[in-house]
């Protein structure tokens, strides 16, 4: 898209919390890494917390809280204290927080559209990643995880690991989010 990015790490729940009150005061786009696990409203058992990394804009504030788009019709409300218990439960995301400050001129949207395309056909057939992993990954990869989906034989297959309950919303919902 052509826009020029900050982004911020830190250990410290304190300053994580100054730096978004600072874009949020300065009307600057914010995007926090979170974790899913640790959102109320997903209902998501324990065992999760802390594993399932996602990215919310946070579009405002009030003395209670903050207001987040989180792909609902609405924005959703929560406390500082839920926002700070989800930023915190993804460790490696350190707190993480994406400000939008502006986009570098004469960006070539479309060119840039082109090359991501092709670049994402080209990891169907050769994946960016390790050769051993290859087999979990581009089109190899969907082929395992249709096998998977039905396989009751495989104590990896999803009837195992995910046969009903809380453990199927979970794996169903982190599905739809990857796909999506």
């Amino acid at each position: 898209l052509g826009l020029t990015l900050t982004t911020r790490e830190t250990s410290s729940a304190a300053a994580a919390r100054k730096a978004l009150d600072a874009a949020l005061t300065a009307k600057t786009a914010a995007l926090c890494t979170v974790d899913m696990g640790s959102l109320p409203y997903y209902g998501l058992p324990k065992e999760y917390a802390g594993g399932m990394p996602h990215l919310v804009a946070v579009v405002g504030h009030d003395d209670d809280g903050v207001w987040i788009d989180d792909r609902g019709a609405r924005p959703r409300h929560l406390t500082f204290a839920e926002l700070a218990t989800a930023r915190a439960g993804y460790r490696q995301g350190k707190h993480r927080l994406i400000t939008v400050d502006g986009t570098r001129p004469r960006h070539d949207a479309a060119g840039a559209v082109r090359d991501a395309i092709a670049d994402t056909a080209r990891t169907y057939v050769t994946p960016a990643v390790p050769k051993s992993f290859w087999s979990n990954c581009g089109f190899a990869g969907l082929d395992k995880w249709q096998r998977m989906l039905t396989d009751r034989k495989d104590a990896k297959g999803w009837p195992s690991l995910f046969g009903e309950g809380a453990r199927a919303f979970a794996g169903l919902q982190r599905a739809y989010e990857c796909v999506e």
